[in-house]
């Protein structure tokens, strides 16, 4: 009797881990694991500021842009087209811009929801360097598909505004950034989606972005140069 008893234990034990979801891990291990595949706590700790050049293209144009990225959470981005240019920008308390596309050739401060949007999306490198120091709540929403590769699907909860990211299963590297929220008083579903990652001393970025407004494709930027700590002055992210 007592052999039946254990091999009815053993058997018991086998059916639990075998019906066991296939996606078994903990949100913790896969940001860990994301952390490490970009290059790692110690040396993404020494990353002070990035600057990246390239070219975007949308309704058939094209124009060179740069973005200037700072600690904490300082942003830059230029974009220059038919001889206008264009700007956004946060110091981390404000956000604002120069868009001449809307007749706005002075700097002015970005509507409240744009420029709530914008400062939430300044966060240095990746949100997920973030989570405990400032409080975001992350959550593991399963297993997905994306186009044919297998990944993680993770929330991000930073204040009231919630993102899903999908992280490739065998590299960890983000491959999609998906977010809805509001524009000009609509809600819009905004995805970003990643690829041709590249290595710059170190820091794995993504040379490739495809940006989606409501399954649209809307914008792609292509990434022609990254400069690593290159010296920025803290005043371009002041509104003048």
């Amino acid at each position: 009797m007592r052999f039946i008893r254990i091999v009815g234990s053993v058997s018991l034990l086998f059916l639990f881990v075998f019906a066991l979801p296939t996606w078994a891990i903990d949100v913790d291990t896969i940001i860990q694991k994301h952390i490490e595949a970009i290059g790692g706590k110690d040396l993404i700790s020494k990353i002070q500021a990035i600057r990246i050049e390239g070219k975007g293209s949308f309704q058939g144009m094209e124009a060179p842009m740069t973005v200037y990225q700072k600690r904490p959470n300082k942003v830059r981005l230029e974009m220059s087209i038919q001889g206008m240019t264009f700007v956004q920008a946060s110091n981390g308390i404000e956000a604002w811009w120069i868009n001449p596309f809307l007749g706005k050739n002075e700097p002015a401060l970005m509507p409240e929801e744009q420029g709530k949007n914008f400062k939430e999306n300044a966060d240095f490198i990746s949100p997920f360097l973030y989570v405990k120091e400032r409080g975001y709540t992350v959550k593991f929403e399963g297993e997905d598909d994306l186009e044919g590769t297998p990944v993680y699907k993770v929330s991000i909860k930073r204040n009231d505004i919630v993102e899903y990211h999908y992280f490739d299963k065998e590299t960890f590297l983000d491959l999609k950034q998906e977010v809805t929220q509001k524009m000009m008083d609509k809600e819009v579903t905004v995805e970003n989606v990643f690829g041709d990652f590249n290595t710059y001393d170190g820091l794995v970025i993504p040379t490739s972005i495809e940006t989606r407004m409501n399954g649209q494709t809307t914008m792609f930027f292509i990434v022609q140069k990254v400069e690593i700590n290159p010296e920025i002055d803290d005043s371009i992210f002041n509104m003048p």
